[in-house]
């Protein structure tokens, strides 16, 4: 089975994967997968490592291919009710935040539709507020302009929601709480 967490920077993707992963025995990914080299373009792109500007559209086709090398991989947790793939960002993640840059809402679907991507059992949106999450992340970039950003992705997310957009099953889950609070919501959601 695989189960994929999506929200915005700072709402608790990465501790809950590491939680559900320990927690049902499953294997663990992570995109961008900084061990591939589409991977680790990106965090030298996103940490201004590299000196140039790529627009959403540049980005989102490259955010895709990292994931699409794990496609055989991801096909065999498809579907299995004994063995779990958590993903901590999948494609919902890069459809929710090239969009805010930008890219076309509708387009992103198409071409996410577009590539052989594997379909998550269950994603999960974990739902915070963008001055928590900046209150979670403490300093980066100018404040207001960092949450205006990610409310711009909450709102894709919102979207993706309403949409069940590529998943067998989507829920969204008050990422509000405290973390095992918020486990225990997506463990009964997986359940459920």
């Amino acid at each position: 089975m695989i189960i994929t967490l999506e929200g915005i920077d700072g709402c608790g993707k990465s501790t809950q994967a590491e939680m559900l992963a320990k927690s049902i025995g499953g294997a663990r990914k992570r995109y961008p997968d900084r061990e591939g080299i589409y991977g680790q373009l990106f965090i030298k792109i996103l940490k201004k490592k590299v000196n140039f500007e790529m627009s959403g559209e540049s980005l989102f086709p490259m955010f895709l291919m990292d994931m699409l090398k794990d496609m055989d991989m991801f096909s065999r947790y498809k579907g299995n009710k004994e063995k779990h793939l958590v993903v901590d960002r999948y494609v919902h993640s890069t459809l929710a935040y090239q969009c805010a840059q930008g890219f076309n809402y509708d387009k992103g679907k198409q071409v996410i539709e577009g590539f052989d991507l594997v379909k998550p059992d269950i994603a999960v949106i974990i739902d915070v507020t963008p001055e928590e999450c900046i209150k979670r992340l403490r300093g980066g970039q100018e404040l207001f302009e960092k949450a205006y950003f990610l409310g711009k992705v909450r709102e894709n997310y919102m979207r993706i929601y309403r949409e069940k957009f590529f998943a067998g099953k989507m829920v969204m889950i008050n990422g509000m709480k405290g973390p095992e609070d918020v486990h225990g919501e997506i463990e009964r959601a997986i359940k459920g």
